[in-house]
This record gives C-alpha cells, structure tokens and sequence, in this order.
C-alpha cells in the first residue's frame, strides 16, 4: 500500500471512529436508567462547528481518492474472531489474518465482545 493510500484509509478510519465513538454514547439518568436513544439525542446532539473551506476541500479530496473497495472497508467491522485462533487461555491473533483484514479489505474496525455463538 502506498504512502498516499495509507493516509487516505487512516483519515477514512478516524472519521469511522468519531463516528463510533459518538454511536456509542450513553446517557444514565441520575436514578441509574438508561434513556432512550430519541430522549438521548434530542438532549445531546448540538450542530458541530462549521468546518473551514480548506478542511472541507481536504475531506472531499481524500474522499474522491478512495476507491469503493477502501470505502467498503472502512464501513466493515469485523468480529474479533475474524482475525484469531485458538480458544480460551490459548487465543491468539493470527498475523496472516491480522494483515488480510488491515492491508488487504481496509477494515475499519474490529470489535472485541463476545462471539455470536457464545452469547447467552
């Protein structure tokens, strides 16, 4: 991967991550209750700041750059088991498919919880 795809995934990723990280917000009420997500949002979500014409401009450059494949990938979120072997104390990342999901499909994240089969 060249020098200028790899800045190109890596401007794609921290978008995917800002986005997560504000996905993934919670609001607990005094009394310990969650809130719904509408009640969350109408409370929380305040308009973000504009953004410059130069920052804009770097955006929809890096954007029009990325070929759908990056973009695909950036979207993707793999389950950790994805990219590991073994089990229990003997778990491991496997390196071939580490290096698969980064390099080759430009994942955009990879989410460590517990497998599908194992939740109860």
């Amino acid at each position: 991967m060249s020098l200028n795809q790899s800045a190109r995934v890596a401007a794609a990723g921290m978008f995917v991550a800002a986005a997560l990280a504000l996905a993934l917000a919670q609001d607990v009420r005094p009394n310990g209750r969650l809130q719904d997500s509408a009640a969350f949002l109408d409370a929380n979500i305040r308009p973000l700041p504009a953004l410059s014409a130069a920052d804009t401009r770097r955006i929809d450059s890096l954007i029009r750059q990325m070929t759908v494949k990056e973009k695909v990938g950036q979207m993707t979120q793999l389950e950790i088991g994805m990219i590991t072997e073994g089990s229990g104390d003997a778990i491991h990342v496997a390196p071939d498919k580490l290096r698969k999901a980064v390099v080759d499909y430009a994942v955009g994240a990879l989410l460590n919880g517990a497998a599908a089969g194992e939740v109860a």
